[in-house]
């Protein structure tokens, strides 16, 4: 019996084997990508946080009290009037937290 060379077409282990490890290599680097992208979000939104709390800070240090609860806010013609019981509650007829967001 004679060994026959056969004409088969087809792909080697070794090049399997490199085709799977390229498919990794690519799931692994969109993988990644989307967990810088997370990270750059969540920076953003602490970065956005931070600014706000200056800003309170800043507000509260010039006036002394609070955007919204600032119950001198017409003296310094602010136009938005709060109580000063250093809480943002409903007073009169219009909320202090909404007089925190328009100051």
């Amino acid at each position: 019996m004679y060994l026959e060379k056969r004409n088969i077409k087809g792909f080697t282990l070794v090049e399997l084997s490199i085709v799977i490890v390229l498919i990794g290599l690519i799931v692994a680097g969109v993988v990644g990508g989307q967990v810088l992208v997370n990270q750059a979000k969540l920076r953003g939104l602490i970065a956005d946080i931070n600014k706000y709390e200056l800003a309170i800070n800043a507000f509260r240090l010039e006036y002394g009290a609070y955007p919204g609860d600032f119950d001198k806010a017409n003296d310094f013609g602010l136009g938005a009037s709060g109580n000063g019981d250093k809480q943002l509650t409903d007073h009169d007829s219009f909320p202090e937290a909404a007089w925190f967001c328009l100051i």
